[in-house]
């Protein structure tokens, strides 16, 4: 019989207005992996792209990510590093002009609180639009993570009823 895997409910935060990022910090590390599921009720300004920091750390050449993009009639790919000037590490939205609907979006953190391998990150991405993003990003520190930040990029915001809620994963 295959092993059973645990999802534990450690924060949420609903959004009562607007706000262009959303931090859960003072993350124990007695989980195998972290997941986080943002439900955006939509963006300001016709769309943006979400990026995530952590442990606060926005310094340049520690992030990088390769992301898939579709609508069923369009593919694009890409490639960014922290090197281009994005304070962390850039995940799913609207970077390829897609609107400011609703939208859902899981991060999935694997071995965050190990301190001997770099952090890789998962995300999926899917927008009313019908858009949807596969992204995998990379961190490159060993330093267990204890502090996750999901912002937007640019002056955009996620809007007020954003929900974001943070999962321990256990094996």
């Amino acid at each position: 019989m295959a092993d059973t895997v645990t999802y534990t409910p450690i924060a949420t935060n609903t959004l009562s207005s607007a706000a262009s990022s959303v931090t859960f910090s003072s993350i124990a590390g007695t989980y195998k992996d972290l997941v986080i599921i943002a439900e955006y009720a939509g963006f300001s300004s016709g769309g943006a792209t979400t990026l995530i920091r952590l442990n606060n750390d926005s310094t340049t050449n520690r992030y990088s990510s390769t992301n898939l993009d579709g609508d069923g009639s369009t593919a694009v790919s890409g490639r960014y590093t922290s090197a281009t000037g994005q304070p962390g590490m850039l995940m799913g939205g609207s970077n390829y002009g897609y609107g400011a609907g609703r939208a859902v979006e899981i991060f999935q953190i694997n071995n965050y609180a190990n301190s001997t391998t770099y952090k890789t990150v998962l995300s999926r991405f899917n927008q009313a639009s019908g858009m949807v993003q596969a992204i995998v990003g990379l961190y490159t520190q060993t330093t267990a993570i204890t502090e996750v930040t999901i912002t937007t990029y640019g002056s955009r915001t996620f809007s007020t009823g954003s929900t974001f809620t943070l999962y321990g994963i256990g094996a």
